[in-house]
């Protein structure tokens, strides 16, 4: 008698588990991580199944939002907040840990800056690349070369689009932007370092003809000519040429010094110093902290 009910009981349990689980209209119907709890758990997995499709036809399932974007791969919601924590722990600056006299801490950090925008850290990474440990050398050779080809890819693609549409100003303006960002990291190479400080004023050149007597365009110009340590009458008229159209901005000012500090001309350094605290610029805080090591102004 026990051995039928209890075989009337199992039978009323797995004909109620397919209702709920298989009916047309059940939640459950896709999901199929539920079938082996429902079905096996006796009498309580039906009551779960029905619990469930209750809390759906009243609208109070999955009632709690969230964001789309944190179910991004490169933010998964499982590991996220745990990796969080491991960061954390045992942090040590990039800079200070390429210093250290430990091989595997450098090599730790020279490899952190693979998951990250390595051009971020490239004075690090051209360090690192004369360090003692060749694993660590190998790594941060492979970021510069990498951050070379990206530029590289990127001025040439600048370069095509430029020559296809010459009067397009805001194309040279992002073109120089770029080339002038290169040129000011480490990256060039002395073989093409010279090469691309031509392309560099050429740009610069055509964007006075678009835009003449556009300041920006020729401090950049005079800081380029420095760099390059050619011309020197040249950039003596253009300093001129600064100082008369903007008498009274800082940067004309600090540019100019910061020329005659490169060229090593003290004369020059001794006169413009004299010029400027007798102008009344209106200086920043800025602006005092760079030409503090050579004039104190109000």
């Amino acid at each position: 008698m026990a051995m039928t009910i209890f075989i009337i009981v199992l039978l009323l349990h797995f004909l109620l588990a397919s209702w709920v689980l298989f009916r047309p209209s059940s939640p459950l119907r896709a999901r199929k991580e539920y079938r082996i709890p429902v079905f096996f758990l006796l009498g309580f997995g039906p009551l779960i199944a029905i619990t469930i499709d209750i809390l759906d036809r009243t609208g109070r399932l999955g009632k709690r939002p969230f964001e789309l974007e944190t179910v991004k791969a490169e933010h998964d919601i499982f590991w996220a907040s745990i990796a969080a924590r491991k960061d954390d722990q045992d942090a040590v600056p990039l800079e200070e840990a390429i210093l250290l006299n430990d091989r595997q801490t450098r090599r730790k950090a020279v490899l952190s800056t693979f998951r990250d925008e390595a051009f971020r850290y490239l004075d690090v990474l051209m360090l690192a690349r004369n360090d003692e440990d060749a694993d660590t050398t190998h790594y941060a050779t492979i970021q510069i070369t990498k951050i070379q080809r990206e530029f590289q890819l990127k001025l040439q693609k600048f370069a095509v689009e430029h020559e296809k549409d010459p009067q397009n100003l805001a194309l040279l303006d992002e073109y120089i932007a770029l080339l002038e960002t290169y040129l000011q990291s480490r990256l060039p190479e002395k073989s093409i370092l010279r090469h691309q400080q031509e392309v560099f004023d050429r740009l610069l050149d055509e964007r006075l003809a678009l835009v003449p007597d556009d300041k920006m365009t020729l401090i950049r110009k005079l800081r380029n000519w420095t760099d390059i340590r050619e011309n020197y009458p040249a950039v003596l008229q253009l300093i001129e040429r600064l100082k008369k159209t903007w008498p009274d901005d800082e940067l004309v000012w600090i540019e100019s010094l910061r020329a005659f500090v490169e060229w090593k001309d003290s004369a020059r350094i001794q006169q413009i110093t004299n010029e400027m605290k007798s102008r009344k610029v209106q200086w920043t805080k800025w602006g005092r902290q760079q030409i503090s090591p050579w004039v104190q102004v109000r």
